[in-house]
Order: C-alpha cells, then structure tokens, then sequence
C-alpha cells in the first residue's frame, strides 16, 4: 500500500550528509513494512536485525556501544554483504535495544550504510533517555493512514480524486456524483481508520472486518501499557486510555479526571496522560485563554481535550449500534465526536498545532490554529447543517482573514470570501495545499 512516508525516505536518501534516521510511531502503524518496501527499491541488499525476535542481537548490542564493534558483529554475521552505500542497516524496535540510539552517533559517522531505526514506545524511551544523540540523527513521526491514503488503497482513480482537488482549490462545487462518492469512503474511512490492517481487511472483506480488527488492536494497545508502562503509571495510564470514548461522548469534551476515577484530580493523573502521549497513542489540544498571536503561549495547560491517534480505534470501541449509525449518517450524541477525532489526527500528521477555544460555556470554537501569524478558526459539523453563531462572531471579533468550516456539504464560500465551506475529504487537501505550503 501506498505511505506518504516513502517521499520522505526518499528525500532523506538524496541528502548529501545522511544521518542515521529513527522513525517514531506507534505500534502497527506500517513503520516495518515501509522501510522494507523503501529498501527493496532502493538498496541492493538490507541488513535487519529486530530486536524482538533476536535476542542473541539484543544481548550483544546492550553490552557494546563501540562502533568498531558493532561493525564487526554486522559483517560477521552478513559475510556476503558489503558494509557500503549499496547496503541499508534497518534496526527494528530499536526501543528494546536504547543502548543502540547513544551509539547511533558514531555509528552514522563510521558506517559506509545507510541506517534506519524504528520501533514502536520510542518516544517513551527518548523522553527518558539522558544520553539522546541530538543532532546526530534525522527523525520522522510516522501516523495511521490519511485519507488520500485510505483513497489510493482503495483504488478510486486518480481522475475523480484530482477532479475533486482542483475543484476545492478553486472553490468550486464538485460534481455531485464525485463528492457524495468521497462523502461515503470518508464515513467509511472514519469506521475504518488508518491502521494499515484494519484498512487492508476493510478491502478485502468489508467495513464489519475492519472493525474486529481495531478492536483486537484497542485490546493490544491496553496490554502495551500493561507490559511497558513502570509500575507506578500502569495502572493510571490503562484506565485514562479506557476512559478517552466516555470523555469525548460527553456534551463538553473537556478531559475530566473524575471520569477515570472519582475523587481523583490532575496531581493522580498527569504522568500517566503524559506517557499516553510520549507513546503516540493520544493527542492533546488545550483550551485557549484569549485569542493573541502568538496563540501558544495563551494555552491552558490544565485545561485539555483527548483524542485517540487513530478515529477508527475510537469507533470500534463503540458498540455495533453506534457502528452502524455511523455508516448510515443518522448518528446521534457521538457525531460531533468522530468528526472532531479526525480532525485532530490529520492536523496532527501534518504538523499543525492545534487549539480550541471556548469564549463561553455555550460557545466553542472546535479548533484554533495560527498559520503565518493569522489566526485561523476551524469548525467541524457531523451533517449537513452548518450555521453557527459563535463561530460567525469569533470571525467578527477577531477580524479573521480566512476561516474553514467542514461538513458533508459540497463547496461554497461566503460572500466576504473569508469562510470557505469545504467537505470533510477536502480537510487533507486543504492542509497541504494551503496551510503547510503557507509557512
């Protein structure tokens, strides 16, 4: 399956000065398929060791950080391989093996191969680690399958997509057969998610297959924490990741401690989000205190919403009821919250830091981001009806310059030109082509 990932190893590979690149993500999100597939069409030979399934590789790697050594232990055991450009080292969940990232920087400088490391819970080792290469190594953040992803595997032709992407570029209506098309994988891509598992048994056998397999993986990831969570977090961090449905269900959405355990409050619990979040499997957005460029530095730490990494996670933790309300639009209480869970996961892939704002108990602003120091109002709505209040006076007060309100509607601007009203399929579109490429 297509990964976007791949044009970033590619224009890793053309850097004159390669470092040795980590990629973070979390677990089963197709980190080890990708560098597998990048070096089959790049490299006439892949030295892998992965560290789960060697343990012989893991005891010798955790007992010598010299890069003379680790050299030899390659070349001993890949005799008819050449230590050269030609050649791609691939060290897989490097997380069991921390010892191996010091050494990556005298590894990179030593080493003739290319290198690339990745693993899932990286980014709870890094965020421990004392002795962390920095500047000596490339990074790249790997995320659950986007959309347009989600599209190619699908094997929707190019022409419609394209069709459908000048026509949001230009603010124009798609054409209707196109756009209720789009409309309908992005439900299913909702139910479905982005896990390349769940999205490859979704082609082959149908949307119900998808989502028996994002429950097995929600049932996984809770045994990740249990197995690598430290004893004082475990047990706090399982019962805040369970509690992420109940708390985005809620009409606020307001992560509540008092929903995890009663009586308990931010002091219990902070350590235990914080690894959630070190490990990718959640993504905070804060609330705004007022609206001033920059607007991060006017975040509420205290104050925060949840969202799970991956939306299909999220569903599949709903029961089939809610499943199938999903996929027949008529979706009650838990509208606003898959829609909202999307949004979040694919300005996250991107890199957009995102916030929310609520001027008042009554009024919110779904997400708030600052591009070119212009603030941007972003409204997100689970059908058709699209009028809101507040958002319109947010515009007003804070003279914005551009605004984007999302739904299953075909495209329309208003007639200040400031709110683009977009279908949801044109979120990503929307990202690349007009707030990434902005900076």
């Amino acid at each position: 399956m297509y990964r976007k990932i791949s044009e970033k190893l590619a224009k890793w590979k053309n850097e004159n000065k390669r470092k040795p690149l980590i990629i973070i993500g979390a677990r089963q999100v197709g980190k080890t398929y990708s560098v597998r597939e990048f070096a089959e069409a790049n490299y006439e030979k892949t030295i892998e060791i992965n560290f789960q399934d060697e343990v012989k590789a893991r005891t010798f790697f955790e007992e010598s950080r010299s890069a003379d050594d680790i050299i030899s232990y390659l070349e001993i055991n890949n005799i008819d391989v050449s230590l050269d450009e030609n050649t791609l080292v691939f060290f897989d969940e490097i997380q069991l093996c921390p010892e191996l990232i010091t050494s990556l920087k005298f590894l990179g400088e030593k080493l003739k191969s290319d290198i690339i490391c990745s693993g899932s819970m990286l980014g709870i080792r890094i965020n421990g680690m004392s002795s962390f290469p920095v500047g000596y190594v490339g990074m790249i953040n790997m995320y659950p399958m986007s959309f347009d992803e989600f599209l190619k595997a699908k094997r929707l032709q190019q022409k419609f997509i394209d069709e459908a992407r000048c026509a949001v570029a230009k603010r124009e209506e798609v054409p209707q057969v196109v756009h209720e098309k789009l409309n309908e994988l992005f439900t299913e891509y909702i139910i479905c998610g982005g896990m390349p598992e769940a999205v490859s048994n979704y082609i082959e056998n149908g949307i119900k297959a998808a989502v028996k397999v994002n429950r097995r993986l929600f049932g996984d990831y809770e045994l990740d924490i249990a197995h690598y969570a430290d004893s004082k977090t475990r047990l706090k961090a399982l019962d805040c990741f369970k509690s992420i449905p109940l708390q985005l269900a809620k009409e606020n959405k307001k992560f509540q401690y008092k929903l995890v355990r009663e009586g308990y409050n931010a002091r219990h619990f902070d350590e235990s989000l914080a690894w959630l979040y070190n490990a990718g499997l959640i993504y905070q957005i804060n609330r705004l205190k007022r609206i001033e460029s920059p607007i991060e530095i006017n975040k509420e730490l205290g104050i925060f919403k949840v969202y799970l990494f991956d939306t299909g996670l999220l569903v599949s933790s709903f029961q089939d009821g809610i499943v199938s309300e999903i996929l027949n639009n008529t979706l009650g209480v838990y509208k606003g919250v898959v829609y909202e869970n999307v949004t979040a996961t694919l300005l996250r892939a991107n890199g957009i830091n995102a916030f929310y704002y609520e001027p008042t108990t009554s009024a919110e602003i779904d997400f708030v981001i600052e591009n070119n120091q212009e603030i941007i109002p972003i409204e997100v709505k689970g059908g058709l009806h699209t009028k809101s209040t507040s958002f319109n006076n947010f515009i007003k007060n804070h003279d914005c310059k551009k605004a984007f309100r999302f739904s299953k509607k075909n495209v329309g601007i208003s007639d200040d030109g400031i709110v683009s009203y977009l279908p949801y399929y044109a979120l990503e579109w929307i990202i690349e082509d007009e707030l990434i490429k902005a900076d």
